[in-house]
């Protein structure tokens, strides 16, 4: 009785209780930045230059558009990041229904970033555009170079719920 002892928290993090990120840093980056990471990182120096990132932009590119029309759909997206941000299921545990996985939840919102001419397909051109603001962004230490804290961050920041929490 002679401390103030710890105030009571809701969600995760120091302060929400169940050892996770700070307040604030809790978001698909959280789940998928490691990932991202290991895709990018060619030279596997645990950092992605922007050649790196571009390239996995190209390589998601060339590798999802399933229509070979130089552009991303939402199935394409969808089907896609499910694929490259799967997450490993131990032997003998349930398994997820078919089709679902990260590229559930973020598909829609990545193709309001990249289709910047509402045609409902991210472009070759707007993917890449959309892939070097986000370098440019989340670059935070100005050198080049995003580590995995940058990523991460970057994905939270980029995917968070817009403030009345609808996103259209």
């Amino acid at each position: 009785g002679r401390s103030q002892g710890q105030e009571p928290g809701m969600g995760f993090g120091p302060g929400g209780g169940l050892g996770g990120p700070p307040p604030g840093d809790f978001g698909p980056g959280t789940f998928h930045a490691a990932r991202v990471l290991a895709a990018a990182d060619s030279d596997n120096d645990k950092s992605v230059s922007i050649d790196e990132f571009h390239q996995l932009s190209q390589l998601w590119m060339n590798s999802w558009d399933t229509d070979k029309n130089d552009s991303l759909n939402l199935d394409e997206l969808t089907k896609g990041l499910n694929s490259a941000l799967a997450v490993e299921v131990p032997p003998g545990a349930p398994q997820p229904p078919t089709g679902f996985g990260a590229g559930s939840f973020l598909a829609r919102p990545l193709l309001r970033m990249a289709d910047t001419d509402r045609d409902e397909a991210a472009a070759d051109t707007e993917w890449k555009k959309l892939f070097g603001d986000w370098f440019t962004h989340w670059d935070l230490g100005k050198d080049g170079r995003l580590d995995e804290t940058e990523i991460r961050k970057g994905l939270n920041s980029a995917f968070a719920a817009p403030p009345n929490g609808r996103r259209g």
